[in-house]
């Protein structure tokens, strides 16, 4: 299993995200909300704090039903 990155920049996981089919649903305050395009249940809140820890982004992951390789394939891209 590939390993979490460390302090993962916010914004470049919501990028990741929507490369995954996720989109933008709504901003509150500097949380945003994403909804999966094909599956509107697959709802996913990314705190916009600048860094992720470790454990943000695996419970982002374990929420959005994204494997950590999938998303690691499409975040080391960009």
């Amino acid at each position: 299993m590939a390993k979490m990155p460390r302090d993962a920049d916010a914004r470049r996981v919501i990028k990741t995200l929507e490369k995954l089919g996720f989109r933008v649903a709504s901003v509150s305050g500097s949380h945003y909300k994403l909804i999966h395009q094909d599956d509107p249940l697959r709802v996913v809140v990314v705190p916009f704090h600048g860094k992720l820890k470790t454990g943000t982004l695996s419970a982002i992951l374990k929420a959005a039903k994204v494997k950590a390789e999938e998303f690691l394939k499409v975040f080391t891209l960009l």
